[in-house]
């Protein structure tokens, strides 16, 4: 039932949200791929109105928060509603979403690099769409 959903799903702007991707891409971090130590991701969303996130990628429960944690941020994570919700979802990697200044990763380069690996794609995340969409990023 989830693969056929996931190569089915329309997405319109207003299901762009990136709490809700965060949130789920945090229920989706490989803690074997973490760093052993703590680690503080902030997300610099250009179209959200809440603008940053901070996600605690670390064990046993990572967290997302709307505020400030109060920790030192270890990678920032400059990119849109759009983007963010396509990599989860498989549609564009990481590497494509650099490429085309669609995402931008800053922090120690160990970390940049490794942060790709640390999992946050959906469980069909490799499911082909039925269609490949013919839209327009939303203005933001």
């Amino acid at each position: 039932m989830g693969t056929w959903g996931a190569r089915l799903l329309e997405l319109a702007p207003v299901d762009y949200d990136a709490a809700v991707v965060l949130w789920a891409w945090a229920k989706f971090v490989d803690p074997s791929r973490l760093p052993p130590h703590r680690v503080v991701v902030r997300f610099d969303i250009s179209d959200d109105r809440n603008k940053r996130y901070w996600m605690l990628p670390q064990c046993p429960k990572p967290e997302v928060c709307i505020k400030n944690p109060g920790l030192d941020e270890d990678l920032i994570v400059t990119t849109d509603s759009v983007t963010l919700t396509d990599i989860h979802r498989g549609r564009l990697d990481f590497g494509q979403a650099t490429k085309a200044g669609r995402l931008a990763l800053s922090g120690p380069l160990d970390l940049a690099r490794a942060f790709p690996t640390w999992g946050g794609l959906s469980y069909y995340a490799n499911v082909t769409p039925a269609r490949q969409p013919n839209r327009k990023r939303p203005a933001g």
